[in-house]
C-alpha cells in the first residue's frame, strides 16, 4: 500500500508538470477570412488558435473547406512554417517552409496575415496548379 503523503506528492507533481506544458485553445473572438487567387472566400468564426511556445497553430473551417497554418512567432517576426488549404475556391494544396513556393506572415493586434503561393490541384483539372492565398486570422 502506498502511503498517502507520497501519493499526494506524486499527484501534485504530475498536475504541475502537465499544467506547465499545455496551452489553452484560444477561440473567444477568433475570426478568419481567406482569399484564393484574389477571390474572397468569406469570413468564418469557426477558427481555432493554439499556441505552443513560439508556434501558433491556426485551424479554419467552413462547410466543405478547411485551412490550417503553423506560424512561428519569435519577438516581432512571424515565419510561416506550413499552410494546408482544402477546398477553398476549388483549390486543395499546401505550402511548406523550404519548398518551392513562398509565403510571409505578419502579426498585429492579435491578427495574423499570411500571404503566399501554394502548390496543389484545382477542381476540374488534373494538372498540378498553384494558387495565391491570403489568410487573415484574428486569434
Amino acid at each position: 500500500m502506498t502511503p498517502r503523503p507520497i501519493l499526494l506528492a506524486a499527484t501534485t507533481i504530475a498536475l504541475i508538470a502537465t499544467a506547465g506544458c499545455s496551452q489553452q485553445e484560444i477561440r473567444s473572438e477568433a475570426t478568419a477570412s481567406i482569399r484564393i487567387d484574389g477571390q474572397d472566400q468569406g469570413k468564418t468564426t469557426d477558427v481555432f488558435c493554439n499556441q505552443q511556445q513560439s508556434s501558433w497553430f491556426i485551424d479554419i473551417r467552413q462547410v466543405g473547406a478547411s485551412a490550417r497554418a503553423i506560424i512561428d512567432r519569435a519577438a516581432d517576426k512571424a515565419t510561416v512554417e506550413t499552410v494546408d488549404i482544402r477546398g477553398f475556391g476549388g483549390f486543395t494544396g499546401s505550402y511548406w517552409q523550404g519548398g518551392n513556393d513562398t509565403a510571409d506572415a505578419s502579426f498585429r493586434n492579435q491578427t495574423f496575415t499570411i500571404n503566399g503561393t501554394a502548390s496543389g490541384l484545382k477542381t476540374g483539372t488534373s494538372a498540378p496548379a498553384k494558387a495565391k492565398f491570403q489568410i487573415v486570422a484574428r486569434c
